[in-house]
């Protein structure tokens, strides 16, 4: 049987990632007791993030379970995720730790915003859980994507620009910046690795073998006196 705590606690990962980079935060559960359910809403500042999808987490995983559609309704004008819930439908309890459920979000300027609990519920086979802890969690936006680079290069603060639609923090999706010819593949500690293009990757439309001018008008009246010099000494057989 697992050892169980006095209190149920339920925290918010912490995060700090760059402007416009998707990133991924995770609501923890410890019980203190067996779980069969959960309800969550939740807080944000949508001037600094943007949700973009709720997936369910681990602490059900091993049944199945009736969630709310989409897990959560998003709404990032006020900055809001309600509706969030899951049941373990039939027989089943849980009381080892696992997550509850994984918010996806995206930077949108610099600054923070407190990721904040407005509400957490949790139920058994019985009754709501009575002694619930939640620690609101804190996103950090600090600075901008930065361009391509060698390998485990340091981070020129100077050379940052900013793109739209980036990698999330974990490192699982990267983003070609079509003609530039970059791949970001950037974490929070700022480093960088390469990566080759990809199959979908925009043209290259630059000139691979740019000509200079003067040669090619050169190379053109050389052309053009050759071709005179031929029809003078085609003549000349003639009439001779």
């Amino acid at each position: 049987m697992s050892s169980l705590v006095s209190a149920t606690n339920i925290t918010c990962d912490d995060a700090t990632v760059k402007v416009n980079q998707r990133f991924e935060v995770v609501v923890h559960c410890v019980p203190s007791t067996w779980v069969k359910a959960y309800e969550a809403r939740l807080s944000f500042n949508a001037s600094i993030i943007k949700a973009n999808f709720v997936r369910e987490g681990t602490l059900f995983e091993e049944y199945q379970t009736f969630k709310s559609p989409g897990l959560g309704i998003i709404d990032n004008v006020n900055g809001s995720i309600k509706n969030i819930y899951a049941l373990i439908v039939g027989k089943g309890n849980v009381s080892t730790s696992g997550s509850l459920f994984i918010i996806n979000f995206t930077g949108l300027k610099n600054g923070s915003s407190q990721i904040v609990f407005d509400m957490m519920l949790l139920t058994n086979e019985t009754k709501y859980l009575e002694d619930v802890n939640t620690t609101d969690g804190l996103v950090t936006i600090d600075g901008y994507m930065i361009p391509h680079q060698e390998q485990n290069d340091t981070v020129n603060i100077t050379q940052v620009f900013l793109f739209e639609n980036f990698m999330d923090a974990t490192g699982t999706h990267e983003k070609h910046l079509g003609r530039l010819g970059w791949y970001i593949y950037a974490n929070a500690t700022g480093n960088v690795t390469n990566d080759e293009p990809g199959v979908n990757d925009e043209p290259n439309n630059t000139p691979q073998n740019d000509v200079d001018p003067l040669s090619q008008w050169t190379g053109n009246i050389v052309m053009g006196l050759i071709v005179v010099f031929l029809i003078i000494f085609l003549f000349s057989k003639l009439l001779g």
